[in-house]
């Protein structure tokens, strides 16, 4: 019986010498991260998909379109949003939005950001072409300008009910006094 446990002790101690060298052999051969030399040059990162790079013909597809066609816009004092449904109130996925932020700064139009929305929405990052820049600025300026108008214009509305009120005499002697006194 002793012979037994002896040989029985004997694999079981040669079962775990063994175990224990094959784990050792396989760590010592393979190592973490380390890449086998035959196929380091085909193992190379492959790059994220830029979304905003890949679409930025597109945004130049888009000026150009809202140049030559007809989109809906909407103006204020901080946004330019053009927008194009060619089902006309069907189909909201149709649709395309471009909204373009703008601030004054030192008395200059600065756009500080375009977004493209069609299902998604991207942003333009790219450079702004100058006749595109000059574009949104007309689109700017014309709003601007009718805007003063229509302020100019309820001014004179205002200031001809005030001289209705006052009379032609009290303007009159109003200037004479301006006058004489310098």
């Amino acid at each position: 019986m002793d012979i037994v446990l002896c040989i029985i002790l004997g694999i079981v101690v040669i079962g775990i010498i063994s175990m224990i060298s094959s784990h050792v052999y396989m760590n010592k051969q393979r190592k973490m991260g380390e890449i086998p030399k035959s196929v380091q040059d085909e193992l190379v990162e492959i790059k994220s998909f830029n979304e905003d790079k890949y679409i930025e013909d597109n945004f130049d597809i888009v000026f150009h379109s809202i140049k030559i066609d007809n989109w809906e816009m909407e103006v204020n004092n901080e946004e330019i949003t053009f927008s194009k449904n060619p089902d006309k109130g069907g189909n909201a996925w149709n649709s395309v939005r471009l909204k373009l932020s703008y601030k004054l700064k030192d008395g200059k139009f600065i756009i500080t950001y375009i977004g493209l929305s069609a299902g998604n929405i991207f942003t333009y990052k790219g450079k702004l072409k100058e006749e595109d820049y000059k574009f949104f600025y007309s689109i700017y300026s014309d709003y601007k300008n009718e805007q003063n108008r229509k302020a100019k214009e309820n001014c004179d509305e205002s200031m001809k009910r005030i001289h209705s009120v006052v009379g032609k005499s009290s303007i009159r002697d109003s200037k004479i006094d301006d006058i004489l006194n310098g």
